[in-house]
């Protein structure tokens, strides 16, 4: 048991979002191909950010507040967080390294906390990925019905408003145009949903530490008042070296 065995949807959308955060203890380098993968993703978004705004410029204020203003705040907010994530990478790692120590000698009980920590958000995370992208495709192909009205088309005909040539342009354009945008909009929503279970998994993990001892704590007390109704000398010493593996545990998360 490790930091990327106990949640694989984390390590697949860290991968295919092209986030590539820290998932080991260790500042070990992703593969060459995942990093051209990442590269071309940023690309990606590095365009339809670059074309955002001068289509922008040229549609409705409508426009831009109801389809433009979306992409900017979710592409704003998906690059601080992933920027910070790599600024800050050295701290990710350490604590990575301080839950991989503790896991790798976990027993039944640990195993126990992190399966029932993790598995409640488990059914909602996938949904929420795999319905957002569902809703993004069908959100980015609804102008696609202009194709049956008419043969020039604007900046204002996109979902989202981007100047890929200068308007009117024609048809190919347009369907050229409207795959780049959707393309580019799932990306940017995995980037997001990336960073999002990345930084989940995170906090459920180190709660999972916390809930740990909590337990362990209670199991002393209830194994105290079950076994032993008198004050027992042994008994006090072995609840005491229990007592400072738990603070030890304790330690190695909060620093």
């Amino acid at each position: 048991m490790n930091f990327q065995s106990v949640n694989p949807l984390n390590v697949r959308l860290n991968l295919f979002s092209g986030n590539l955060l820290p998932m080991t203890n260790y500042n070990s380098p992703f593969p060459l191909l995942w990093k051209m993968y990442s590269m071309f993703v940023w690309i990606i978004e590095l365009i339809i950010g670059a074309t955002l705004i001068p289509g922008c410029m040229y549609v409705s204020t409508e426009k831009v507040l109801k389809d433009g203003m979306i992409c900017f705040a979710v592409f704003i907010e998906m690059t601080f967080l992933i920027a910070r994530i790599h600024i800050y990478k050295n701290v990710a790692h350490q604590l990575i390294r301080r839950l991989n120590d503790i896991l790798h000698v976990a027993d039944e009980t640990m195993m126990s906390v992190v399966t029932a920590t993790l598995k409640p958000v488990e059914a909602p995370l996938n949904f929420y990925w795999s319905i957002g992208v569902i809703s993004i495709i069908a959100w980015t192909c609804i102008p696609l019905v202009l194709v049956f009205k008419k043969n020039l088309f604007y900046y204002e005909d996109y979902r989202i408003p981007a100047a890929f040539s200068k308007q009117p342009f024609s048809l190919e354009i347009f369907l050229l145009g409207s795959v780049f945008l959707m393309v580019s909009a799932v990306y940017m929503f995995l980037q997001k949903v990336g960073v999002d279970v990345y930084m989940i998994h995170l906090v459920l993990m180190t709660t999972a530490q916390y809930r740990y001892i909590a337990m362990k704590i209670a199991m002393i007390f209830h194994a105290n008042d079950e076994d032993n109704k008198e004050y027992s000398s042994e008994l006090n010493q072995r609840q005491e070296r229990e007592f400072k593996v738990l603070c030890r545990h304790h330690n190695s998360v909060i620093q």
